[in-house]
């Protein structure tokens, strides 16, 4: 795959949180398109999905930033907030829309967008959740039971503690409320594997089962992103032609 953009570094407008821009070289569209990145990825995670780059390179500026100093906000409003950073940092720096999205978002960001979109929902144009970690217990409680990665202490650490956590997960676990995006439902897709361990394929099929958003499963890849599962054609397929008409 030729990718036909220029790739820029640089800082959002908090200057101590770096970003990635993907600016094709001829623009077919002034919707951007955001990578809400998973846990311990950020602004350099993009550049081996095949997605992101398949979708780029059809001439949409992308867009992908730390959100924050941990990479570890599981859905905290701060990093909600610093998405609306991110869309007024491009828009300022080239031009691209601010009322229309595009999005991808990989497992821990499934929980920033779906917190996020609740309550942006005009401004998604499309989004395509790859693995997304839908149930904030569901990921802790497997952690504790069966992975011991972290996960849990990093899910509490996120919310200030196990208070905090406890406090925050009735509006925090996309899970608890599924209908909130029920709306913008045929501008979201959902790709997951059927043994993820991590981000349970039963919590996608009850997540979209309440909302109508279209679920897309592959057997046995386990928590592993659309590219190693070979359907990141898919995702092009679906997420480009949504933004092209921005």
């Amino acid at each position: 795959m030729s990718i036909s953009s220029r790739y820029r570094v640089g800082y959002t407008n908090n200057p101590t949180l770096p970003i990635s821009v993907f600016e094709p070289r001829r623009r077919r569209s002034d919707i951007p398109l955001l990578y809400i990145h998973g846990l311990g990825a950020g602004a350099v995670s993009t550049y081996p999905l095949l997605e992101w780059l398949g979708a780029v390179d059809t001439g949409i500026v992308g867009v992908a930033a730390n959100l924050s100093a941990d990479l570890a906000g599981w859905g905290r409003d701060s990093d909600g907030l610093a998405v609306d950073d991110v869309i007024a940092w491009a828009a300022a720096n080239y031009g691209t829309r601010t009322d229309q999205v595009g999005i991808i978002a990989g497992s821990m960001g499934g929980l920033t967008f779906a917190n996020w979109a609740k309550t942006h929902l005009d401004q998604v144009a499309a989004a395509a959740m790859a693995i997304p970690a839908i149930d904030l217990a569901g990921v802790r409680q497997r952690d504790l039971d069966d992975l011991h990665l972290g996960l849990a202490a990093s899910i509490e650490a996120a919310y200030g503690g196990l208070a905090g956590y406890e406090a925050a997960l009735p509006t925090h676990s996309p899970a608890l409320d599924p209908t909130a995006v029920a709306p913008i439902a045929d501008r979201i897709r959902i790709w997951a594997t059927e043994n993820d361990n991590v981000c349970a394929i039963e919590e996608a099929e009850d997540y979209t089962a309440a909302n109508g958003i279209e679920l897309t499963t592959v057997a046995d890849l386990g928590h592993t992103g659309p590219t190693g599962g070979g359907y990141y054609q898919e995702i092009i397929d679906w997420l480009a032609p949504r933004i092209w008409w921005g």
